[in-house]
């Protein structure tokens, strides 16, 4: 189990990477103003599932090497401050990945009057 940790940051990192620096760019690049929603709604359709896996399955598989490894008395010390940073994003992600996109994101997006505009 101790791989899985590794290889579901590695992948969720990854999908970060490859949206943010290749996806949104060649959408803007090859796509007119007013389609580009419509397919960066179709391309996240398809990766949204695998982004929730691997940002589940990275703080399960955190969780339980913390407390396989009894870590815990390392949260209370201020010189392993990089863990309080690994939950808080880790955190962040999940929320935005599970509760703010879901429920939040696709209901303004379908509303948003000026598509461009999210990518401009």
């Amino acid at each position: 189990m101790n791989f899985l940790y590794p290889v579901a940051v590695l992948f969720w990192i990854g999908g970060v990477g490859f949206v943010t620096w290749v996806l949104m760019p060649t959408l803007k690049a090859t796509e007119l103003p007013q389609d580009r929603l419509r397919r960066f709604q179709q391309m996240e359709a398809r990766f949204a599932w695998q982004a929730r896996l691997w940002v589940l399955l990275a703080g399960a598989s955190g969780l339980w090497l913390v407390a396989r490894a009894d870590l815990w008395s390392r949260f209370l010390d201020g010189r392993f401050w990089w863990m309080h940073l690994m939950v808080a994003l880790w955190t962040v992600f999940a929320l935005m990945l599970l509760v703010i996109e879901p429920l939040h994101l696709h209901r303004r997006l379908a509303n948003t009057q000026s598509p461009e505009a999210d990518f401009a």
